[in-house]
């Protein structure tokens, strides 16, 4: 499970999805997240820089966790 921002000024967004692709998970997710509150949009959740975000991810997370393995 990955997620990113497109608008990450910190990594590029498009090597991390590069790697991504190569991962051979029988299971994966890439979520892109917007506007995630942190001003370098790299810092995607938690309560100082992106606390907006911080429950949408949580629930992905979950949500992700339940999903059966195809």
């Amino acid at each position: 499970l990955m997620f990113y921002s497109i608008g990450d000024s910190v990594i590029s967004a498009e090597a991390a999805l590069a790697v991504f692709t190569q991962t051979t998970a029988p299971q994966k997710a890439a979520i892109a997240i917007t506007d995630p509150g942190d001003p370098s949009h790299h810092v995607l959740a938690g309560d100082i820089l992106s606390a907006g975000k911080t429950q949408e991810i949580a629930t992905e997370i979950v949500d992700f966790i339940r999903r059966p393995v195809p």
